[in-house]
């Protein structure tokens, strides 16, 4: 393969993997949220959208006072956007410009839809979202990133204090935790005072990831992957209607207090604890804003180092299985998609066996020693094309069928590996007999 064929096609697979990212969703939806709301509304017209399905979407939508501002920059982990909430002044009742996501109606409460239990019930509850600041917000008191509210089928909050905060932590600029437990008691946990910057130092565009871990009654909170230690009682929560609220908290009569002072994006709530090592992966993820392409993975597959980065399927090992997830999910494609179209077909195998690199080690020669990349033929990660590379393209099911989606839907039968294999085992043959004599002539 010429020089400059290999650059082309190495090219054209780079700029394909950048058009479909290993988005920050992947990584969240690997760890199955029970509810994930990625902000991405338009206008207060579309309702707030659970991308797992569990929510109803028919939902009572984005209540707008005149403080909210729809397709706001996301985090940089994302091409999708947020969401900004505001409140007059910032002060805790909403005075006319505030705005919050009401994402559940009574319906769903009795239908038992995210029913999060107690802590009588010990259910355990990750609670995960980003936000930016925006200038003033120190005069907000506990705003709310979201508020749940069942009574008896679960409390759970969390979001950030200003210096508007009653009784004896003014001043505080922090992050905090809360769970009731049906019955009028609660925890709340804060943070040290000055986790989160004052006024002179707030920069409207700087993300922050909040994770709130809720069991029984131990709160334990993440700030930017690092967990902060130094928690302290902070006041009562004022759990008022049942609600599952984003943005803000909705009173008894109706009326929305402790608006955020802010944007929130990726909303994210889980029926279990995750793992330090999956909360440091989506804080990755999600500040990291240069495309996963299929050769990186690749590297970090072989090298074997498990960087959460790379775990996009969450069970804390990087290997193949993170490259399926990657080809099927992220990609949208087959094993065997050398060019990356979308597609694994006959282009595909001119592509790889043009590369001159099937079955090539040649011990006297190490340049020919893992040598191949995936729009070579190294489909394995093992970093070499053999013929275990050709069986597990087969083996995927998508040799000529078409794109894979389009093929799911129209319930077309996978052909046969073994016959795929078949056919192409004379080229294989061919390509065994060229390397041989290449290798005498050398």
């Amino acid at each position: 393969m010429s020089r400059y064929l290999r650059y082309l096609v190495g090219l054209a697979v780079t700029l394909s993997c950048s058009a479909a990212l290993a988005a920050y969703e992947d990584v969240v939806l690997a760890d199955s949220p029970v509810a994930y709301w990625q902000m991405d509304e338009a206008a207060d017209s579309q309702p707030p959208t659970d991308a797992t399905g569990n929510v109803n979407t028919v939902s009572i939508g984005w209540d707008d006072q005149g403080g909210m501002f729809f397709g706001e920059p996301g985090i940089p982990g994302t091409s999708g956007s947020s969401i900004a909430f505001q409140s007059a002044g910032f002060s805790f009742a909403c005075n006319g410009a505030c705005g919050a996501g009401n994402v559940m109606l009574e319906d769903d409460f009795t239908d038992g839809v995210l029913d999060l239990g107690t802590i009588g019930d010990a259910k355990p509850v990750t609670m995960e979202a980003w936000f930016t600041l925006f200038e003033g917000w120190e005069g907000s008191s506990y705003p709310r990133l979201f508020h749940y509210n069942n009574f008896d089928g679960g409390q759970f909050t969390f979001g950030i204090a200003g210096n508007d905060v009653p009784g004896e932590f003014p001043d505080a600029r922090t992050v905090w935790g809360g769970r009731g437990d049906g019955g009028g008691g609660s925890v709340i946990l804060a943070a040290e005072t000055d986790t989160l910057p004052s006024v002179d130092e707030v920069d409207e565009d700087q993300w922050f990831h909040l994770v709130a871990h809720s069991m029984e009654d131990e709160i334990r909170l993440w700030l930017n992957g690092e967990e902060l230690t130094d928690l302290f009682d902070s006041d009562p929560i004022g759990w008022q209607s049942r609600q599952a609220t984003i943005g803000a908290r909705v009173q008894n009569n109706l009326s929305l207090v402790q608006s955020f002072p802010g944007q929130i994006d990726e909303l994210a709530i889980y029926d279990k604890l995750l793992s330090p090592e999956r909360i440091m992966a989506h804080y990755l993820a999600g500040i990291d804003a240069t495309p996963l392409d299929i050769n990186s993975l690749q590297d970090e597959i072989k090298a074997g180092t498990n960087d959460p980065a790379f775990d996009l399927n969450g069970d804390g090992v990087v290997d193949i299985k993170d490259q399926d997830v990657f080809v099927t999910d992220s990609l949208g494609t087959w094993t065997g998609d050398s060019n990356l179209d979308g597609e694994f077909n006959s282009g595909d195998l001119v592509v790889i066996f043009a590369a001159g690199e099937y079955e090539d080690n040649n011990p006297d020669d190490p340049s020919t020693i893992m040598n191949s990349m995936w729009e070579e033929g190294d489909w394995n990660a093992d970093r070499d094309f053999d013929s275990s590379d050709l069986v597990k393209a087969f083996a995927d099911g998508g040799y000529e069928v078409g794109p894979r989606q389009a093929a799911a839907v129209a319930g077309v039968p996978e052909p046969s590996g073994i016959v795929c294999l078949l056919t192409i085992a004379p080229l294989l043959g061919l390509c065994r007999r060229h390397l041989r004599r290449r290798h005498l002539e050398h």
